[in-house]
């Protein structure tokens, strides 16, 4: 392709591909170029450097899960179920942190790429505490209309509806093999017990 076709898009996509393939240490510049394909020169005119790229990679990755919960703003007590809310949600996290615990892991093991991560997303208000900070929010809403037990500590069912999600991709990726039991029960399990429920 000729290097003003070559979109930043284009360079964090096949990152993305390559740290699938082979992790984060194995997302060379070199790797990432020949995935695209363009020159290492058109990179660079995207990206200062790989942790610059890297960065951009984990945005993409979160983002999706951001856009999940900003479904959940505003949605307190307008005749949606709470329960079916959380649970949707955290069907969709257990999808994101399939998809992202590569990059993720990738990143924590690097100080330099961690510390330039957690700098963007300080500077974006974004990450778990902002994302705990949100379910946290509509949980407490929820309870103020009644719709939720009064029990429920909305930071730590917020934790949970994080957490639980993280340990089930977890335990997948570091077995190789897929849970027991589907997604759907897993989750309608689990947010029952994080509200009380039953």
């Amino acid at each position: 392709m000729r290097p003003q076709s070559i979109t930043k898009e284009m360079i964090v996509d096949a990152a993305l591909s390559v740290i699938h393939a082979k992790g984060v240490a194995g997302a060379t510049t070199r790797a990432i170029v020949k995935a695209v394909p363009c020159s290492e020169g058109s990179l660079y005119v995207h990206f200062t450097d790989r942790t610059q790229l890297l960065v951009a990679v984990i945005r993409k990755v979160v983002g999706g899960f951001s856009k999940s919960l900003s479904l959940l703003d505003g949605q307190e007590g307008n005749g949606h179920d709470p329960y079916e809310r959380l649970v949707a949600l955290m069907l969709e996290g257990l999808q994101f942190y399939r998809a992202a615990l590569p990059v993720l892991a990738g990143v924590i093991s690097d100080p330099q790429v961690l510390l330039a991560q957690q700098e963007a997303f300080s500077a974006l208000d974004r990450g778990p505490k902002t994302s705990r900070g949100t379910i946290a929010a509509f949980i407490s809403k929820e309870i103020k209309q009644h719709r939720l037990s009064a029990s429920i500590n909305p930071d730590s069912a917020a934790a949970m509806m994080l957490y639980v999600p993280l340990g089930r991709a977890f335990e997948e990726r570091f077995t190789g093999r897929r849970a027991v039991g589907s997604d759907v029960s897993f989750c309608k399990q689990s947010v029952a017990t994080i509200l009380q429920i039953g």
